[in-house]
């Protein structure tokens, strides 16, 4: 189970600290309320690169890669 958690703006950095490091974390919203700055943000604090990719503008392939199967085994290669 994922549970949802709210945090303040004031309060996301510690929790990503603190979580982001071992889960994935999901920052949602309405457009234009400041996700892509909160997080951009963050990363220049702690002298970070940051990279915003537009999920809409993607297909999945372009994230994991394109799947093959070799010796019986299916895996991903980079795209």
């Amino acid at each position: 189970m994922n549970p949802n958690i709210t945090v303040t703006q004031k309060q996301l950095s510690e929790f990503l600290l603190n979580v982001a490091l071992v889960r994935p974390v999901f920052i949602w919203g309405a457009p234009g309320i400041g996700k892509s700055s909160l997080v951009e943000n963050f990363a220049l604090e702690l002298d970070l690169t940051c990279v915003s990719l537009l999920g809409s503008q993607l297909a999945p392939e372009d994230l994991i890669g394109v799947p093959q199967i070799k010796d019986g085994t299916s895996f991903f290669l980079p795209s």
